[in-house]
């Protein structure tokens, strides 16, 4: 598992992840869990076979596809890839953002996280909320780093208007 953090402020998403792909601790290499589309970011986390094919999905989505199209397409692709393990969304567009998990879970907050590092990644977030968004994402995903074993690698943020 990973993490995946967001921010959504004054018209920017702001969404960052680690790379870290681990089994039972042990890390065997790296992958990242942030992917742009052109209308939204989205994070994945989860089990590396079932991650694999939410990729799949989003590959597949037109250049025109809205936010609403990739929480449509994702709703129905994270119930069809249980065979390969779990795995969770955070679909992000600079007005909004969305969980997606089995169904479409409207966020309703500016910032949230998903992952085996989001309980430390939402403390930061929240601790740090009258700092700048991008600052809030990197230490949001530092902090998890530090603390969860499978959440690590490279850390990168993304931003899109």
């Amino acid at each position: 598992m990973s993490v995946v953090v967001a921010v959504v402020a004054d018209g920017v998403a702001y969404v960052g992840g680690d790379t870290l792909v681990t089994t039972e601790n042990v890390s065997l290499l790296s992958i990242p869990k942030v992917h742009r589309l052109p209308s939204a970011l989205v994070g994945l986390v989860g089990d590396c076979a079932a991650e694999t094919r939410l990729m799949r999905v989003l590959q597949a989505m037109p250049p025109e596809a809205t936010a609403g199209d990739i929480v449509a397409a994702m709703t129905i692709a994270v119930p069809e890839v249980a065979d390969y393990g779990t795995a969770e969304a955070l679909i992000v567009h600079p007005n909004g953002m969305v969980w997606v998990s089995d169904a479409a879970i409207p966020v309703t907050q500016d910032w949230w996280a998903i992952g085996a590092g989001d309980a430390v990644a939402l403390g930061a977030l929240h601790a740090l909320r009258d700092k700048p968004p991008r600052p809030r994402v990197e230490a949001a995903l530092q902090a998890a780093s530090a603390v969860c074993p499978s959440v690590g690698g490279r850390l990168t943020v993304h931003s899109l208007a």
